[in-house]
């Protein structure tokens, strides 16, 4: 697998492709039919499934012709997981020629021993295949697998390198004829292009009336690299010419900003663009454009850019939090890493053709991802550095909420400390890997930590049993109070040599900005001694490693735990209070 995708074995898959998986929006909410899809990773995947279930939803479980737009919006959590298991089971179907359906998961065990040619990532190493030969058989496994919480192959079930019509063929170096496989028959949902530099440079790619007219109204639409879904809830749009020739789209762009489906009103139906292929005209010149034909703008107002910006990346921060420019979001846009989607920053190093990569991507590259020429001898390019320091960047946690532009020079810094950076599992030790949003992480507590009690109220008695167990032992119990959920851990570990100690501390799990509206005081009580620690609660983004450093908890030692022990157990009082304001 590692070899395919990336001509090695020791190129791994990043974080945000470890990161995707198929998340919906709330139930019943005004996308609760949509996928949540960040920058970079598998967002093309995601929207390109994404057409799937919106057939699904309109035409499949309906067979009404014209289907109110309302009627995707009030999908629950059962109904978002059929819909799902529905369209990749269809997908995987469809790309098996309808004799049978692999389905991949990633499972907890390991399945191989890596080599000495081998990198581990955490993730190949977990990856099983199941063989289905009935499609209803696939899409019941998928189904049962949910946990709420290459574009071709998916649209057409077909690995076609190209997106024109049939077959074509093309002189190559030595006037030897090469065949080109495209599309070769019309399918459910479409795919639509648009890209400013091809057009500026007159070499628009040509997408084939296969994919431009298909056979329900669904398009894919790739708009300069952004990944987005054109809809229209009219079943018979595309396939009878009696259909009313002004009508609404509806537009969707996967990223955690939109908060509501885009009505795009007053399209025309025209018949005599591209060969007799159907197109459409309309108000919105950009999405007017992508769906007549994908090769030009017919129309462009002044405030093209105030109107499309939502649409093709969200709204940004610039000077602290205001909105971007277009000349800021554009100028930015020229420092995306082709790998990683992330910025190239100084020092900043180009190909022999004058692409650029990051510094991170770029030593595990072996040819430039953009002409695949040679990035050796390295070339220093130093006019984009020197624009680089006159241009503010987005932190690389904008898609989840941070809003601050920064100078190359303090990026780095604020983003290891960023609020909105994933958090961690935040129970003691290295064997739980996952990362997640703050929202998700007690749902990740209570599914993979399930031995962790729970205990509601303000004040009560954290237990640690069997505290003379043998070398570096920890203890985790949850508090709820006050509307929130405090992690409590104990950790006992020798810090210096044939020293044990004890280290107890109160996590909140929240930012650093609300710990900072509660208090917690453990105390050790008994036999006529006490032994009291007060302090803010740490927010699990700093973890427990760093108050064990600094010694910024109760500290106590195995002498001291035994005077306040009761048979081996040693009982905790933890108080939780509000800071006054």
């Amino acid at each position: 697998l590692r070899k395919m995708l990336f001509g090695n074995t020791f190129h791994v898959f990043s974080y945000e492709w470890k990161k995707s998986c198929f998340k919906f929006h709330t139930p019943y909410s005004d996308l609760s039919y949509a996928l949540e899809a960040e920058k970079g990773g598998a967002r093309a995947i995601l929207m390109a499934v994404q057409v799937y279930i919106i057939k699904y939803c309109l035409f499949v479980r309906n067979r009404e012709e014209n289907i109110p737009l309302q009627g995707l919006c009030e999908m629950s959590q059962t109904e978002q997981e059929n819909a799902l298991a529905e369209s990749l089971g269809d997908i995987l179907w469809t790309a098996g020629e309808r004799r049978k359906a692999i389905v991949c998961l990633v499972t907890t065990d390991t399945y191989f021993t890596p080599n000495i040619d081998y990198k581990i990532d955490n993730l190949t190493e977990r990856l099983q295949l199941f063989e289905f030969f009935e499609k209803e058989a696939a899409q019941k496994f998928i189904c049962d697998h949910i946990q709420c919480a290459i574009l071709n192959v998916i649209l057409t079930g077909r690995a076609s390198p190209h997106v024109f019509n049939g077959f074509q063929k093309f002189d190559s170096e030595g006037g030897v004829q090469e065949l080109l496989h495209g599309v070769l028959a019309r399918n459910d949902v479409g795919y639509l292009h648009w890209n400013k530099e091809e057009v500026e440079h007159y070499r628009p790619l040509q997408v084939g009336s296969m994919l431009k007219t298909p056979k329900l109204p669904i398009w894919l639409c790739n708009i300069s690299g952004i990944y987005t879904v054109l809809f229209s809830t009219n079943r018979l749009l595309l396939s009878d010419w009696k259909m009313e020739h002004i009508f609404d789209l509806y537009l969707y762009n996967g990223q955690p900003s939109q908060k509501k489906t885009v009505h795009l009103t007053r399209f025309r139906k025209v018949s005599y663009l591209n060969g007799g292929a159907m197109g459409f005209e309309g108000e919105w010149s950009a999405a007017a454009a992508v769906v007549s034909a994908g090769i030009a703008i017919p129309y462009e107002p002044p405030n093209y850019w105030r109107k499309t910006q939502f649409l093709l990346s969200g709204p940004g921060g610039g000077g602290g939090g205001g909105p971007v420019s277009p000349q800021h979001h554009e100028l930015t846009s020229l420092f995306e890493c082709p790998v990683c989607f992330d910025y190239v920053l100084p020092p900043i190093l180009q190909c022999q053709a004058g692409h650029l990569v990051c510094n991170q991507c770029r030593q595990k590259l072996s040819c430039c991802p953009t002409c695949r020429g040679s990035l050796t001898p390295s070339i220093r390019n130093l006019a984009m550095e020197k624009v680089a320091s006159a241009v503010l960047f987005p932190c690389k946690y904008a898609t989840t909420g941070c809003s601050l532009t920064l100078h190359h020079t303090e990026k780095p810094e604020h983003e290891d400390i960023c609020e909105y950076r994933p958090y961690s599992c935040p129970c003691p030790g290295a064997s739980c890997k996952w990362q997640g949003s703050l929202e998700a992480v007690m749902s990740h507590l209570m599914h993979a930590h399930k031995s962790i009690t729970t205990l509601q109220g303000e004040d009560i008695v954290f237990l640690a049993t069997d505290i003379n167990l043998p070398g570096a032992v920890d203890w985790v119990m949850m508090q709820s109070c006050f509307g929130h959920h405090f992690m409590l851990v104990l950790e006992k570990q020798e810090k210096y040599e044939g020293h044990q100690q004890f280290f107890a501390i109160v996590l909140l799990i929240g930012t650093r900005k609300q710990a900072e509206n509660f208090a917690y005081r453990l105390e050790l009580n008994g036999n006529r001694r006490r032994l009291t620690w007060e302090a803010t609660p740490r927010s699990i983004h700093d973890g427990v490693a760093a108050a064990i450093m600094n010694s910024d908890c109760l500290v106590f030692d195995t002498a001291i735990a035994h005077l306040f022990a009761d048979n081996g157990n040693l009982g905790i009082n933890v108080t939780i209070s509000t800071c006054c304001p």
